[in-house]
């Protein structure tokens, strides 16, 4: 060993199976309408990562539909993406038309946390 090498003690090892990066998650707002073009509804879709923003017609994102209230979603997101990334068939890739997004937002910022 020289110099610069450092050893790690047991105790001081990440543990097994935790997440040493988590990626920043984006919550996306989008609406629905059925086939006549009446009764939208609003949809939730988590994206893991960044969504593709470069397409002049749609946004490209990979995640998954989840279901609940704005505020839920939000406060326990990171129990949702545990539960489902669990199952990499859970996750999808959606390409959502700009007319039918409403918002997107980072799951991760919080300008109150952060100051």
């Amino acid at each position: 060993m020289t110099d610069k090498d450092i050893t790690l003690e047991r105790t001081l090892r990440v543990p097994d199976g935790s997440p040493i990066n988590m990626k920043p998650c984006y919550l996306i707002e989008i609406t629905t309408k059925n086939a006549a073009g009446k009764d939208s509804r609003t949809e939730f879709f988590i994206a893991l990562e960044l969504p593709d923003l470069t397409f002049s017609s749609y946004m490209k994102a990979k995640g998954f539909f989840t279901d609940g209230d704005l505020e839920t979603i939000v406060s326990g997101y990171a129990d949702i993406v545990r539960a489902q990334t669990v199952d990499k068939r859970n996750i999808i890739e959606m390409y959502f038309p700009w007319h039918t997004v409403n918002y997107m937002r980072s799951l991760v910022y919080n300008a109150n946390k952060n100051k």
